[in-house]
């Protein structure tokens, strides 16, 4: 069980939507990443795990370059998700992260902006 899984059930009781995000994060990061400056990508298909995570309030959504950019330098993320229907492509992208040298996942989600 994930860490967020494990602090899903509080009080006895279980916090659904909690180990939700936990099971998808954990799917989505069990395929191949590559390392970008300091951060982790991977390229996720569309399905119910990235439909998790993007509502996921811990995970900063990134639809254009600039929003990239922003979720890359706030503290408050450690989780970014570009969706499928982003207006940035999957290279420009791949480059804004290799610029920044935070630690930070990043999950693209599909290859429909390459």
């Amino acid at each position: 069980m994930t860490r967020e899984g494990a602090a899903a059930v509080i009080d006895g009781g279980l916090d659904m939507d909690a180990l939700l995000r936990g099971v998808a994060r954990r799917r989505l990061t069990a395929g191949p990443s590559e390392r970008m400056g300091g951060n982790v990508v991977y390229r996720v298909s569309a399905g119910w795990e990235t439909a998790i995570l993007a509502n996921d309030p811990a995970a900063c959504r990134a639809d254009t370059a600039v929003a990239l950019a922003e979720c890359l330098e706030d503290p408050e993320f450690a989780t970014i998700m570009i969706p499928r229907d982003a207006v940035i492509t999957t290279a420009l992208a791949l480059r804004i992260c290799a610029r920044h040298a935070g630690e930070k996942t990043i999950f693209i989600e599909g290859e429909a902006h390459e």
